[in-house]
């Protein structure tokens, strides 16, 4: 329909409609006039709308408007749009004109100022000859619409022979279509192609009834509703009006009658006018254009405003400022004459004329140079000037006096401070002079002194050849004595530096072969991993304050973790106590059985030959009893046989499950190890542990049909693309574009350049129609992201399904719980702890954030180290750490529980082999290691990398320890053994004291680290809880110290009370919504004391919390090489005083920057016991 009303033209006869085709021109005219009232009926509902909207009342007259113009438009080539622009500036040009010379006007008649009226410029005749109705332009050119076969040049021909000779009119000889018009700004010329065109701009009848009859019901009722298109729409209307004339609408028409209608509304209003003025065209700062600028004021009419406002009286002030301002110059005899007077204008006229007088004014050729009006005193510009110029040379004057009777008074300070600094220098010249006499007194006295001691010296020379005669001869007497003792002595002390000689050769041999083995170990390994790392190490250059701020991130998480795995390590050594009792009875039952079994085959054998000898009848024949007694014996060994296999096979299948159990609970404490591994380490490039050996396997099996590297997948409106754009911002900003392009697909394909690789990632829509896709792309992934919100448990449901299916798939899988929502406020609704527990039960990796670049960079190490990284290939500890069933495999359980024995040598034995004092691995060393350790005979045997340290300027780097003394054992022994022999009324407590070496205080950066100890080491620590409600709850249940915020108030910053308050308790932890408050409350006592508190959340365990704060330790360099931390208490067993220095000691070296080289000693003490050598 509207193809057909665009493209043809209906006319209506008395009998009936034809329709014809229109051609091009006139179709395009048909599409734009539609185009332009579509636009206009819009934007007056919009008007409409907002008016409404903003509590617009008809019958309310108050209002604040608005009008902006664009100014008058003259360019090469003008047309009926400058024509509106123009005629509309001529009318508000006419109005500015006569409101600012009427307020010029009636200001002076308010002030009762007599001036001369100046002519008042109009442009009435410009505007008459656009807007009058016969012979106006406008009305013209609506006359030329109407006639048949109107034409744009007889337009222009009737203006010229209608306005020729006309002061506004001009006609361009050379232009036949052209005419100018004289407007107030200057003349403007016009051209008459396509003026009537513009003019009609109307819509065919066609048109209206196909817009009329449309089925966007919004737009059928914005025509219906329209003044000039409601009269084709209504037939019942024009059907009842027949012989009526229909009005016809042109442009200039609806434009003068909504000019006409504007002007009136602005003539009821208060005016205010803005004169915006375009410095250059250029726009450029501190550049004007002079020619430009003047053309706008010209045409603004502001050169018109500022020459009347210069010939009245441009300078306008009130009396008292008249007065305040100009006294001073006026004489003396005058000014207390004038000053009595309570008649502000009285006194302002006759100053004036005063000064009139003596000041000579200048008087005008009309007028008067000044006027005192009501309210304001009036000057022209030449009287204002001389007045001012006056009172400028008296401020002068009076400047200049100030400043020489200032300067004088400088001058006589000067004069005093120099007579000053005579006298003193004369005090000094003569104090001098007496320091010097002095001193020759003294000289004298001297000299006196040295004769007397010259004199007593002599004396005491002879007296000491006497004494040294009587003293010879008494050493020769000692000396018959000494030699006989040294004699005794010398062999005593040979045969001691023997003996220590050959203890020495012995010691140094062994520590020889034990440097040698390590300077070996230590070089070969740095040269292995610094060759794989340095690449990463220059493109991943780690920060020590992002990893801190990781750190503190995951510590909340970090707690649960290690409650878990302490209880995952009972349940495991539980279950190898159950298996070593389970082998003991296996073997037990195995021999009896084979001796069952050698004990049925004697009884067979000698059935046998009973047999036989029944036979034979030459020998003699067996008693009938003795037979069947041999037979009852035999019956009843093979029931036994019978029940010892029943119990054998029972006993196999018992143990069978609890192997299956132990490996399940190794498998689940691995996967949590390598999940805070994940979370701990992040983006830093270096995995904590050990890739799994079981997606290592897969990753290669599964190479060539796995062809996408990441798929994210999960719930709607999780954030999946959100993530994945602001990685793509963050490493490969150049595929952006095509990122936006795609990430509205269902299925998408990205290529993403992570460092030096370029990974393939699949965004999968949530929608449930995909769902059947995203599964069957499991078996084509390598990693599975599967994004959740916390704020969100539905999302959290279906990640759990979708892991599942993942996983099932053979596909790694990362639960990625994404915080978007709870970094705006929202509340956490998952629990965090139960979602890391089913991820670690299903072999994937929990993770949380709001950005996926870390756990991205983690898998995307994972994946290098599986094809041919330095953890590449699964060592056999891995391959055995479940434990086989012969006993000769060790759990890393296990492990970690011996080489915290081998420590202070407790180290127990497995397969008959003793660890004697030596740490077990907690890493995979160098093949020369593993070599060393397979070679019971090498020196290089017992050394044991147990540490790895990282630096972003430094190579990874193992810490190695060979064998340690057995005596330490009775160390710890011995200092619980003193702490009961004399027995205290308190709690001793276990120090750890160090001394270091080779650190400088000033020089070296001071470290400082917190450290969680397995036990307990301050059970009776101190600890108040400043909480909110819910926490004071939680505090007073547990009966733990608390203070509300009601407590805290009461204080009233007091600082012996805050200080009493810091003093009673050993450390204070807070709610979230408190800690700001904790300054303005207590003040700065509780961070001068060193104790302020903690952050506690009401997602905190809050006796966990407490019992976490009684478990840390801090290590803190100060300004001396020595420091101590409590590491135990003489009330826990000496196993559990040996994990807590073990793992305190361990950290401390971590912290030292030469490791081991920078400790000096250390001593274990009680607190009132004597210390004990551990090292050094």
């Amino acid at each position: 329909d509207l193809e057909k009303a665009l493209c043809n033209q209906t006319r209506t006869t008395r009998t009936e409609k034809i329709r014809s085709p229109v051609n091009v021109r006139q179709a395009a005219d048909n599409r734009d006039a539609l185009a332009r009232a579509v636009y206009g009926i819009v934007f007056n509902f919009i008007v409409h709308s907002t008016n409404l909207s903003i509590g617009y009342l008809d019958d309310v007259k108050l209002f604040v408007g608005v009008l902006d113009i664009f100014g008058f438009e003259c360019f090469k080539m003008n047309s009926f749009e400058q024509l509106c622009i123009n005629f509309t500036n001529e009318r508000l040009q006419q109005f500015f004109n006569s409101f600012v010379f009427k307020l010029e006007e009636q200001l002076y008649e308010r002030e009762g100022i007599p001036w001369d009226a100046l002519d008042f410029p109009d442009n009435q005749d410009s505007v008459d000859i656009l807007q009058a109705k016969v012979t106006g332009v406008f009305s013209m050119l609506d006359e030329e619409c109407i006639v048949p076969n109107g034409s744009d040049q007889g337009f222009v021909n009737k203006l010229m022979k209608q306005h020729k000779g006309h002061r506004r009119f001009d006609e361009i000889k050379t232009k036949p279509t052209w005419f100018v018009i004289k407007h107030f700004a200057g003349p403007v010329g016009y051209c008459s192609d396509t003026f009537l065109d513009k003019n009609r701009d109307q819509l065919s009848n066609d048109l209206i009834e196909c817009m009329g009859a449309s089925s966007n019901q919004f737009v059928a009722n914005l025509f219906k509703q329209d003044v000039k298109f409601a009269e084709v729409l209504s037939k019942d209307e024009s059907q009842e009006k027949v012989g009526s004339k229909k009005k016809k609408y042109t442009v200039s028409g609806e434009f003068k009658d909504q000019l006409a209608s504007l002007m009136d509304v602005v003539d009821l209003t208060e005016p205010h006018f803005i004169r915006c003025i375009k410095p250059n065209p250029s726009n450029l700062p501190d550049l004007y254009d002079r020619k430009g600028v003047t053309e706008q004021l010209r045409y603004g009419g502001v050169l018109q405003v500022v020459q009347v406002s210069r010939a009245g009286y441009p300078v306008r002030i009130n009396h008292q400022e008249c007065w305040d301002d100009y006294k001073v110059i006026c004489s003396p005899k005058v000014f207390s004459g004038l000053k009595n007077l309570d008649d502000a204008k009285i006194r302002a006229q006759k100053l004036l004329e005063h000064l009139d007088g003596e000041l000579n004014i200048p008087k005008p050729k009309n007028g008067n140079p000044w006027a005192v009006g009501k309210s304001l005193v009036f000057f022209k510009l030449p009287a204002y000037e001389r007045i001012k110029f006056a009172r400028l040379e008296l401020l002068v004057k009076s400047t200049t006096l100030i400043q020489a009777t200032w300067r004088g008074k400088v001058r006589r300070k000067m004069y005093e401070a120099i007579c000053l600094f005579t006298r003193h220098v004369q005090s000094l010249l003569r104090s001098k002079q007496a320091r010097a006499d002095l001193m020759r007194h003294r000289s004298q006295q001297s000299a006196v002194r040295i004769q007397a001691l010259a004199r007593k010296s002599q004396a005491r020379k002879k007296y000491t050849d006497v004494l040294r005669k009587v003293v010879l001869i008494q050493s020769a007497r000692r000396a018959v004595l000494a030699r006989r003792y040294a004699k005794e002595f010398r062999k005593d002390s040979s045969a001691a530096r023997l003996q220590a000689l050959v203890r020495a050769r012995k010691e140094q041999k062994i520590y020889s072969a034990l440097r040698s083995s390590i300077l070996v170990a230590q070089q070969r390994w740095r040269m292995h991993y610094a060759k794989s790392q340095m690449k990463k190490l220059k493109q991943e250059a780690k920060e020590v304050g992002a990893l801190m701020a990781k750190a503190q991130k995951q510590q909340e998480q970090a707690m649960e973790l290690r409650k878990k795995n302490e209880e995952a390590e009972a349940h495991e050594l539980q279950l190898s106590s159950e298996k070593k009792s389970l082998h003991a009875k296996v073997k037990l039952l195995e021999d009896s059985l084979s001796q069952m079994k050698t004990q049925l085959e004697d009884s067979k054998e000698q059935a046998a030959e009973t047999v036989k000898l029944a036979a034979d009848h030459s020998k003699t024949v067996v008693e009938a009893a003795q037979m069947e007694t041999l037979n009852e014996q035999l019956a009843t060994k093979d029931a036994d046989l019978a029940k010892l296999l029943e119990d054998l096979a029972a006993l196999k299948e018992t143990f069978s499950k609890q192997e299956a159990a132990l490996q399940s609970a190794e498998a689940n404490y691995q996967q949590l190890l390598r999940s805070t591994a994940m979370q701990s380490v992040g983006g830093s490039g270096v995995s904590a542990g050990p890739p799994n050996p079981a997606l290592a396997n897969r990753a290669q099996r599964s190479g060539s049909t796995r062809n996408v590297f990441i798929q994210l997948v999960g719930d709607p409106g999780v954030g999946k693309t959100s993530l994945l754009g602001a990685l793509v911002q963050e490493h490969d900003p150049a595929q952006l574009g095509k990122f936006e392009e795609q990430k509205s697909n269902l299925m998408s394909h990205h290529q993403i350049q992570i460092g030096e690789r370029l990974l393939k990632f699949l965004d999968c829509s949530g929608n449930e129609r995909a769902a059947h896709l995203v599964k069957e792309w499991f078996s084509r992934t390598q990693w599975v992201f599967v994004i959740y919100s916390l704020t969100d448990p539905k999302s959290y449901e279906k990640a759990m399904g979708l892991m599942a299916d993942a996983r099932q798939a053979g596909s790694g899988v990362v639960l990625f719980g994404n915080r978007f929502d709870v970094k705006d406020g929202n509340e956490v609704k998952v629990n965090m702890s139960e979602a890391m527990d089913k991820a670690t039960q299903a072999g994937a990796y929990a993770v949380e954030g709001i950005s996926l670049n870390d756990a991205v960079r983690w898998v995307a190490s994972q994946s290098e180290q599986s094809e041919g990284g330095p953890g590449a290939e699964p060592s056999k500890a891995d391959a055995d750490g479940m434990g086989s069933p012969d006993g000769k495999g060790k759990s890393s359980i296990s492990a970690a529980i011996d080489s915290v024995k081998s420590w202070f040598g407790g180290a127990g034995e497995r397969g008959g082999k003793a660890n004697a004092g030596v740490l077990l691995p907690s890493l995979k060393g160098t093949k020369a290691m593993k070599q060393a350790r397979a070679q019971a005979a090498d020196v290089n045997a017992d050394l044991r990398p147990v540490q790895e340290l990282q630096d972003s300027e430094s190579a990874v780097t193992c810490i190695c320890f060979g064998q340690e003394r057995l005596h330490r054992t009775k160390g710890i022994q011995q200092i619980l053994d003193g702490s009961k022999e004399k027995p205290r009324k308190f709690l001793e407590t276990v120090e750890l004291q160090i001394g270091l070496k080779d650190y400088d205080t000033q020089r070296d950066k001071r470290f400082a680290g917190t450290i969680k100890l397995p036990h307990v080491p301050r059970p009776r620590m101190k600890i108040c809880v400043l909480g909110d409600a819910v926490h004071c709850e939680a505090a007073q249940r547990s009966g733990i110290p608390f203070k509300s915020v009601e407590d805290l108030k009461k204080l009233n910053k007091n600082k012996k009370m805050v200080k009493k308050l810091a003093l009673s308790f050993d450390a204070f932890l807070a709610s979230q919504v408190l800690i700001p408050q904790i300054p303005r409350l207590l003040g700065p006592g509780l961070n001068k004391a060193g104790k302020f508190p903690g952050l506690i959340q009401h997602t905190d365990n809050l006796e966990n919390k407490v019992t976490e704060l009684r478990s840390n330790v801090k290590f803190q360099l100060k300004k001396v090489l020595c420091m101590g931390v409590a590491v135990g208490n003489v009330g826990m067993t000496p196993d559990e005083l040996r994990m807590n220095c073990l793992m305190a000691i361990n950290f401390l070296v971590s912290l030292l920057k030469k490791n081991w080289n920078n400790i000096k000693r250390l001593h274990l003490k009680t607190t009132m016991g004597k210390p004990y050598t551990v090292y050094g």
